[in-house]
Parts: C-alpha cells; structure tokens; sequence
C-alpha cells in the first residue's frame, strides 16, 4: 500500500463509500425484484377470482329446492360438472385498464345476469366480484355474439404485460381462451392437475396462476413479466449509474478535501526547511492551523526554541573556551621570547619557567573541566558509587584548601555533626564539589571574611557553603550555574577563575540526582546549598539526630 497519507485516505474514504453504496443499491434492487414477484401474484390473483366469479354468473347453480324435485339422474350430472355451454362464452380483447368507479356502476342494467349491488373492482379492470363482466369491462363477453354489422367499441389499450388466461372443462376440453401474443404459446399447454387453492408456476417471461373452478373446470392465468422486468433492469441501470458518479464525486471531493488535510503539514514542512544555522528564530504560524495540527506545531516550536538556545550556548561556549585556552598559551609564548632576547641569570630564568608552569597548570584545569563537561553531557560519566559518609568528603576538602584560605586571609571553618552522614555516592566527585564551592568563596570573599561547609540531615543529607563575601546580584543568579559565565569579569580572571566551577558542581549534583541551589544578596554573602535525596538510611540517620537533640 502506499504511503502517502493523501492517498491511503483517499482510498479508504472510496472504499467504504464503494462498499456501502453496492450492499444499499443490492439491497434496494432485491426490494424492487421483490415488490415486482408481489404485484404480478396479487395481480394473477385477482384476474383469476374474476374469471371464477363471472363464470359462476354466467350459469348459476339451481336452489336445493329445485334439484330435489329433479330425477336422480339430473341431480348427478350436473352436480358432475356438465360443461358450459360454448356459444355463451367467447373470447374478447385484453381488459382496459383500471378506471375509477363512477356512480352508474352501483346498478345492474336491465337483461344482466344476476349481479351484485356493488364490489371492488380490481386492478386489471375486471369487474365486481360476484357478477360476470359487463360488455366492456372484463376480458369476457356472456351471451350471443355481436350481430354481423355491428361495429365493434374500439378495445382500450391494455398495461404493457397482459394477464391472459385459458379455461378447461371438467373433460380436458377448453372452454374459452383469451387472444393475445401468447396465445399459441397457450394453446400447447395441456389442463393441469388443479386444486381448490391457487398454485402457481413461474417460467423465464411469465407468472401462470391455476386453480379449480366452477363444475369441475380448470381457470390458469398468465402474465407476462417481460416488461416488468426490463424496468427492473433499467431501475438496475439507474442505481449503478447514480452509485458510479456518487463514487467519482466522493473520490473527487475526497481527493480535495485530503489535499486541504495535507496542506498544514506542507506548511509546517516548508518552514521546518528554512531553519538553518543562521536562522534559528523560524517559528511555525499556529493561527491558521487545525485544531489537531496546533499541539505538533508547538512542540516543533518548543524544539526549535531549545535548539537556539543550544546553539548559542554552543557558539558563546567554543568563543570562551578558545578565548581561555588563548590567555595561557600567549602567557607562555610570551614569557619563553623574553627569555630568548637575551641572557638572563639563574633567578630570572626560575622566574619565567614558574609563570609558564602556572599557565600550563592553568590550561590543564581547564581542559580536565571541558573533558569532565562533555563526558557528563554524552552521558559517559560513569559513578563509582559506595556508602560515603558526607563528613568525610567535607573535611578532605577543607584540608586541601586551607592553605589557599591562609593566603587569601579568610577564615575556613568546617562544621560536621557528631553523628555520621551517609549516602550513596563518588566520593571523588563530591569531594570536587565541595572543593569548587568553597573554592569560590575564598576567591569572592575579602581579607578577614569567612567561609563555612555545614553538613545536616535534618530531612536530607544537605551539604552547605557560605562566605562573608560581596553577594551577587538578582539579575545574576540564574545564570551562576552556565558555563563560563562570571559575575565580575575582570575579577574572575584576575583571581584565576575559568566560569566552569559551578557549571561542574551543577553537572556533578544531577548525576548524584541532587539539587543545587543559591542564596546570596549584594554585600550580604553567598548561600549554596546541595541536598541529596532521601534515602531510608539518611532516612533513619534524621530520626537519630532528631532523637539525640530530644
């Protein structure tokens, strides 16, 4: 199947629509056949009640009374069935059609045989039941024929399929036959077997009707169903014909509305397309969307709007970064050409290798930092995790940095409870959170300041550094944590600070799934905080704590 949505909704749309109009049109066709088969018996049905009807008329049946004066002989021949007379009945042209009553028909005329006062006529124009036809109303003429001269009334045109019919008498003989375009085919039939209820046989263009009639005669009814048929066909050809162009005008309207379904996502498309690098601020229009379109189009948006933002990350990243690998090396170019203009002594030349070994250190914290970033970023940072006491990695860290705290004069003061704080952690990579967070407040805390590592497992084991220093301003705090991002930049360098270290411990704490947060206002100090997650050991480790301060 293909795979155009376009086009698997199209065809699915006139698939169903094909479906439904083929079982509606086959069912309405069978309804029609139906109706047809119904109209044609009622019809046969009829015309032979007439014809039994008007034979009863034309030789009526004497009173009980009569017959038992009668001799025995008498009685049974005509109770045998004698047959009728031939010269009362002869055969006229085929019935006209049905009129409606009119008030003249309620009375019988003088010379008719015996009739009733009224009846029903039925649709083939046959007379009320009960009396034999009238001169012009049935298919039968009782009585002498027409005098020789006598113009005939002009017959009325009879319906499309004639109802024609053939009586026997009670010895096989034929009584009377109607004439008509199937008259020889009626002449070769024989007298069937008949019964007191009609039966019926069905042939390829005809509905023959059979019963027994009046003194042991046979009545069958034919009607042709050739017409009825050919408008059954063309009722056939009109459905296909209407169904066809109903289908091409589906799959046509289906084929545009389809095409209008697909034009958003063209669009939406299109403007996906021109996105590139030096135009990130694209953004898909919502305001003439679908109502299912607009949630796509917004997490396109969403998606290219942290793709910008990554992307200026990305581009103020690689400017820093070659901007802080740039410094050092000028440094040591810089200090190894003034040491080849000319010949220095032994003090100078210690002097100058110092300053390069301090830019290459330098240069090399930097590059480890980078290298732990991007492996934290390509989730390749792998944690060697261990039950850690959190006072431990506290106190390592103030031990390497008090050296630093003696010389920048700041007092380092190491807070750890009594009772021990353990988690699951690497202990190396805390300790280097620890260590870049008190790290900072010496750098920004000024001569006679202090600065303290608080360790607590009130709620959650929390790790806290705070210094005396400048603060940092509102504007500045949620930006802290980006890389090479300084609050004071000529302080920052000054001071030999890259911008990464908070950008480490920010990257450090979420693979720990800790949370870091600041506190700080301008010339009030700084607050960082780290808290772990609770954990059901530092979970009990809170209750002793709660207990022994009970």
């Amino acid at each position: 199947m293909t795979r155009s949505l376009r086009s698997r909704l199209q065809w699915w749309y006139g698939s169903i629509l094909t479906i439904a109009l083929i079982c509606f049109g086959s069912l309405v066709y069978l309804r029609a056949q139906q109706d047809m088969q119904e109209r044609a018996l009622r019809q046969s049905l009829a015309t032979l009640e007439d014809l039994a009807a008007g034979l009863r008329a034309a030789h009526p049946r004497p009173p009980r009374e009569q017959l038992s004066s009668r001799p025995r002989d008498v009685q049974t021949t005509e109770a045998a069935g004698q047959p009728l007379p031939a010269e009362l009945l002869f055969p006229l042209p085929p019935p006209p059609p049905p009129v409606a009553p009119s008030a003249n028909d309620a009375h019988h005329h003088e010379g008719d045989g015996p009739t009733r006062e009224s009846g029903p006529r039925e649709s083939n124009g046959g007379p009320p039941r009960g009396r034999p036809p009238r001169p012009g109303e049935g298919g039968l003429r009782f009585g002498p024929p027409p005098p020789v001269g006598t113009r005939p009334r002009p017959a009325r045109r009879g319906p499309p399929d004639r109802l024609e019919f053939v009586v026997w008498n009670a010895d096989g003989s034929r009584l009377m036959q109607s004439r008509g375009p199937a008259a020889e085919q009626l002449s070769a039939l024989e007298r069937p077997t008949a019964f007191p209820e009609p039966r019926f046989r069905q042939t390829d263009d005809a509905l023959q009707v059979f019963q027994l009639g009046p003194r042991e005669t046979v009545l069958l009814v034919h009607r042709t169903v050739s017409d009825d048929r050919a408008g059954l066909h063309l009722f056939g050809g009109m459905i296909a014909v209407v169904g066809g162009l109903t289908i091409v005008t589906a799959v046509l309207g289906g084929h545009w509305i389809a095409g209008r379904m697909v034009r958003p996502i063209n669009r939406i498309a299109d403007t996906a397309a021109t996105i590139s690098a030096v135009r990130l601020d694209q953004r898909i229009e919502t305001a003439g969307l679908e109502t299912e379109l607009i949630p796509l189009a917004g997490v396109l948006n969403q998606t290219f709007e942290r793709l910008q933002h990554s992307f200026a990350q990305l581009t103020q990243f690689t400017a820093d970064a070659s901007h802080e690998l740039r410094t050092p090396l000028a440094v040591i170019q810089a200090q190894a050409e003034l040491a080849l203009l000319q010949p220095r002594t032994t003090e100078q030349y210690q002097d100058t290798v110092k300053t390069c070994l301090q830019s290459a250190e330098r240069m090399r914290g930097l590059v480890d930092a980078l290298l732990l970033l991007a492996r934290g970023d390509a989730q390749q940072l792998r944690l060697t995790l261990a039950r850690i006491d959190l006072r431990d990695v506290a106190g390592e860290a103030c031990a390497q940095l008090q050296t630093k705290a003696d010389t920048a004069g700041v007092r380092l003061i190491c807070d750890l409870p009594q009772q021990p704080v353990r988690l699951q952690g690497d202990a190396p990579l805390l300790g280097q959170i620890a260590a870049n967070l008190l790290s900072n407040g010496i750098q920004h805390t000024p001569r006679g300041g202090t600065v303290r590592i608080l360790i607590t497992a009130d709620n959650a084991p929390q790790m806290q550094v705070s210094d005396s220093g400048c603060g940092i301003a509102a504007e500045h705090l949620p930006r802290i944590f980006d890389r090479f991002y300084r609050v004071d930049e000529s302080r920052g360098r000054r001071q030999g600070g890259n911008g990464l270290g908070l950008a480490i411990c920010s990257r450090l704490a979420a693979l720990h799934g800790a949370t870091i947060r600041c506190q700080s206002a301008p010339g009030e100090g700084s607050v960082f905080t780290v808290e772990f997650p609770v954990t059901a050991e530092s979970d009990q480790q809170a209750c002793e704590q709660r207990e022994q301060i009970s």
